[in-house]
């Protein structure tokens, strides 16, 4: 396989896991733990199983992410994808030329902007989600305090790799995936409402049927 063949399969493969797999399992835990934060003893008293959707998301999400993130243990994750490109740059053409090397030096740099959060996540997953380590595999709370990392921070990182994607594929046919993670936050909080709160919502939605249908 040459070069040029080997780079359009990582992107169409990186396109995939960013914006079909990680992208949608993580706006559906960030509706879930924001309903958590907000209103905790309703959510776990009308929708208590989704709680276990809450935590299987959070590994799945924190698993993804460090595969991504692993340039040591693989080949097969953006750090390396963005140093095949730079050592090839001569050899990937796009439309209207090779990969200018601008563009390899703002995605290292957009991923050196979140290196905190990339650093946090790889302690984790060692320490918790892959692996049993003894001091913070039975005391989850210590690890939050130690290792901290928000789910803004997820969604930051996550919005940086679609941007890396989404420049390679702009420059290789001018094609660009748009996120999906609106359409899932808007379904999922839809049917969290109707399900925790269904005095309001689920009246609310009789009546507009009966509107539309008098």
């Amino acid at each position: 396989m040459d070069v040029q063949q080997t780079y359009e399969n990582l992107l169409k493969q990186f396109q995939h896991i960013i914006f079909e797999d990680l992208t949608p399992k993580l706006s559906l835990f960030d509706v879930l733990d924001t309903r958590i934060q907000n209103d905790q003893e309703t959510f776990f008293d009308k929708v208590h199983i989704f709680g276990y959707f809450w935590q299987s998301l959070e590994t799945d999400v924190f698993l993804i992410l460090a595969k991504l993130l692993d340039g040591k243990r693989s080949d097969r994750n953006i750090i390396r994808f963005i140093d095949f490109c730079e050592s090839n740059r001569t050899k990937i053409h796009w439309l209207e030329g090779v990969i200018p090397i601008e563009s390899i030096i703002r995605h290292k740099q957009h991923l050196a902007d979140h290196r905190e959060t990339i650093n946090k996540i790889t302690i984790r997953r060692d320490k918790f989600f892959a692996h049993s380590d003894k001091i913070y595999f039975l005391d989850r709370d210590k690890l939050d305090q130690d290792y901290p990392v928000r789910t803004s921070d997820l969604m930051d990182l996550t919005r940086c790799f679609q941007r890396i994607i989404t420049d390679h594929s702009l420059g290789l046919n001018r094609s660009g995936r748009a996120s999906p993670d609106g359409y899932f936050y808007v379904a999922a909080d839809n049917l969290l409402n109707k399900l925790m709160y269904p005095d309001h919502f689920g009246c609310c939605s009789r009546r507009k049927m009966r509107e539309q249908n008098p």
